[in-house]
């Protein structure tokens, strides 16, 4: 990251757009549940809905469970409504994840696929 960036971060309580996201690499958190869609694992996202990129596909680096890959995610539900956005990918790469459930799982947002 720009160290110019990282000085310039906006005000947590300022809303951020989708290129604000992936400009300065923002790191979304969440569980992975035990549960799947079109065979894709799901994300509960745990931060403030205004620090997810709308919806739509991209590229990040996902960690989970002290593995970290470069993988699609996909955004489901805008952060421009007042329910919480679906997060969802694709596990494939991921091996020997714990045994439970949820699972902590941190996103960073590169760029819009």
């Amino acid at each position: 990251m720009d160290p110019k960036q990282i000085n310039n971060l906006p005000d947590d309580h300022e809303k951020l757009t989708t290129e604000d996201l992936l400009k300065y690499r923002y790191e979304t958190k969440g569980e992975l549940i035990n549960a799947q869609m079109d065979g894709q694992s799901i994300i509960n996202p745990k931060d403030d809905p205004t620090r997810i990129p709308d919806s739509g596909e991209y590229t990040g680096i996902v960690k989970i469970a002290d593995q970290e890959r470069i993988t699609p995610v996909t955004v489901k539900n805008s952060s421009k409504t007042k329910a919480s956005a679906v997060i969802y990918l694709n596990l494939h790469g991921f091996t020997k994840l714990p045994h439970y459930s949820p699972i902590p799982v941190s996103i960073k947002w590169i760029k819009r696929r």
